[in-house]
């Protein structure tokens, strides 16, 4: 209502000194209405953000692992320390580096024709700090430091048919190791919301692990099993994100 009568009285052909304040005012109740501007950083507590985006070997772990690139999500929220540009947070990623089925490689005791599908899991949680100045511009920069665990692990499940329940699942491979590094990305908000989309790249410093991959993974006709060559190496990666963020009160 305050709105509709600010709107009026400027139409109702009022003093110039008093139009012009009247316009600041409906500029402010506007404001209030729609949120931030393009501009404007939220007086935010913190942020939660959702993206998508890929992690790939980097140096001598793309060379060991013949090009070992992951797809997936990343989960993250982060704590704004009061008065400063200074972000504390964490984020979880989960994705694939390779997915493969076959429609007749296992048979069981009855002699039944089994699917296998093998899932090649890649899972990387860290803590980082984020330095992000409040700056009065549409395009704001950011650097990061951060440090977690990276997850590789093969694991297989059998069903008889496509949607029957699984009948067998089992892990062939699996290791972790630590990690530190540090990224940097921008961040674009979303005109009069609290959204903004987040684009960034980070360089990850990682220890030694072992994993499969699809080749690794053979039949022993000899020995009736399964044979596999897992792989060692360090594990250095490049991780590319593309997401949303929203500021949290």
């Amino acid at each position: 209502m305050r709105y509709n009568l600010l709107i009026l009285a400027l139409f109702l052909g009022v003093g110039t000194g008093a139009r012009a304040q009247l316009a600041v005012m409906a500029t402010e109740v506007i404001a209030n209405r729609l949120g931030p501007t393009i501009t404007q950083q939220p007086n935010t507590n913190g942020l939660f953000g959702i993206h998508f985006g890929s992690a790939r070997a980097h140096g001598r772990f793309d060379e060991a692992s013949r090009g070992l690139q992951s797809w997936g999500m990343n989960l993250e929220g982060a704590y704004r320390v009061p008065e400063t540009p200074i972000f504390v947070g964490a984020a979880f990623f989960y994705g694939l580096h390779d997915t493969s089925l076959d429609k007749n490689s296992y048979i069981d005791g009855s002699g039944q024709t089994m699917r296998v599908r093998t899932n090649h899991n890649h899972i990387n949680a860290n803590g980082f700090v984020r330095i992000q100045p409040d700056i009065n511009f549409p395009v704001r920069p950011y650097v990061e430091g951060l440090a977690g665990m990276n997850w590789l692990y093969t694991r297989e499940k059998v069903r008889p048919r496509r949607f029957a329940e699984v009948f067998d699942a089992y892990s062939l491979q699996g290791s972790s190791a630590f990690f530190y590094g540090a990224g940097g990305g921008v961040t674009i908000p979303i005109p009069y919301t609290i959204v903004q989309i987040d684009l960034r790249a980070q360089y990850l410093r990682g220890g030694r692990m072992q994993y499969l991959r699809p080749d690794d993974i053979s039949w022993d006709p000899v020995n009736d099993q399964l044979s596999l060559s897992p792989r060692s190496s360090i594990s250095d990666m490049l991780l590319f994100r593309l997401g949303v963020q929203i500021y949290l009160d």
